[in-house]
């Protein structure tokens, strides 16, 4: 009789309950819910990672636009160089970036041109606001000229007239003493 391993091992404790239909199916049931636990653990890490990664593509592609566009043709013509009769399609497509990188210079060119446009319009509109702005202050302050002179003058008439009043009316004041004195 050779030694074959028993399929189903023997209990050593008779007396240890044995687990019951329903004691299976929860311990089944707990280890299905730390599994889902887990696995919704891990995608939230997945798509975590996944959004950080796409907003970190966005923000270069905004900021490079130009080298993103230029590795984009430089992949595909590796990738179409790979290929039986890629060479041909890569030859053309060479041909067409040359069109492409001199569509791109005009337009280049153009947008420079119209910025520097816009910055000399910009200028000039900045140029103009000063000067209607010194105009203003000018006339504001000659109307203030103006406006101060003719108070000066006016005190200073004020003050003639006062003058001339109080003279006369120490003048009568002296001869009436005198009036006064001399009778």
């Amino acid at each position: 009789m050779t030694d074959t391993p028993n399929r189903f091992p023997k209990r050593t404790n008779l007396m240890e309950p044995t687990m019951t239909t329903d004691a299976k199916r929860e311990e089944l049931r707990e280890k299905i819910e730390v599994a889902e636990a887990r696995q919704q653990a891990r995608e939230a890490t997945l798509s975590e990672r996944a959004r950080d990664a796409a907003d970190t593509a966005k923000e270069f592609v905004k900021e490079h636009p130009v080298a993103t566009m230029v590795g984009g043709v430089a992949a595909g013509l590796l990738i179409g160089s790979m290929f039986k009769g890629g060479r041909n399609v890569g030859k053309q497509v060479g041909r067409r970036a040359g069109g492409l990188a001199s569509t791109a210079r005009t337009v280049g060119m153009a947008f420079a041109r119209d910025a520097i446009i816009a910055a000399g319009t910009a200028a000039l509109t900045g140029r103009d606001k000063l000067e209607d702005i010194g105009d203003s202050a000018s006339d504001t302050a000659r109307g203030l000229r103006r406006s101060a002179g003719y108070t000066a003058g006016t005190t200073a008439d004020t003050a003639r007239s006062l003058t001339r009043r109080a003279s006369r009316s120490a003048t009568r004041a002296v001869r009436d003493a005198r009036n006064r004195i001399g009778k």
